[in-house]
């Protein structure tokens, strides 16, 4: 970098995509994802700062960074489906983390990566933390059956030397 930083940004994209043969990107600060080859399409994601975007078949998962999954039609650019994976917490007043990653295995689990949250001076991206005294997760993937609406698995990070989670990638051949 030429300069200490590039914050705060106008638009912040954090997650490439390809639909349809187009290139998609999430933006964090505008709650959407947007074609980038055919400019015009459009998906709002009604929920604050969306990260990942995850093709499968005819739906879309998208995570955001305060811990829901919305699910959207391909065909409609519509989400039809908003899913709080806080509601699925074991200690729903701990904060699990900025939900990053997603990784759809199935069309009722999803595996999602989440970061520890760290400081910043950037107070209004973490704004979504309601308490700040709240125990923060350390950063961990979790397998989530979005059916049943419980957490299946767990696996921390942070003992084998990962401390955050931008996004999950599948292996080809492995789900």
């Amino acid at each position: 970098r030429l300069v200490p930083t590039t914050k705060p940004h106008l638009a912040h994209p954090n997650h490439v995509f390809e639909l349809n043969g187009e290139i998609w990107v999430t933006r964090f600060h505008q709650h959407d994802a947007i074609c980038l080859t055919n400019p015009g399409p459009r998906i709002d994601i009604p929920a604050p700062r969306p990260h990942d975007g995850y093709v499968v078949g005819d739906r879309i998962y998208f995570t955001t960074v305060d811990g829901h999954v919305m699910i959207a039609n391909a065909k409609t650019l519509k989400v039809e489906q908003a899913i709080d994976l806080n509601q699925m917490s074991e200690n729903p007043g701990q904060v699990l983390g900025w939900c990053r990653g997603v990784l759809p295995v199935d069309e009722r689990r999803v595996w999602v990566g989440f970061t520890r949250v760290r400081p910043t001076k950037f107070v209004e991206n973490v704004a979504w933390i309601k308490h700040g005294g709240s125990r923060h997760r350390p950063s961990h993937i979790a397998l989530y059956d979005l059916e049943r609406k419980t957490c299946e698995q767990e696996i921390a990070l942070e003992p084998h030397g990962i401390g955050v989670v931008f996004s999950l990638l599948p292996i080809p051949g492995a789900l």
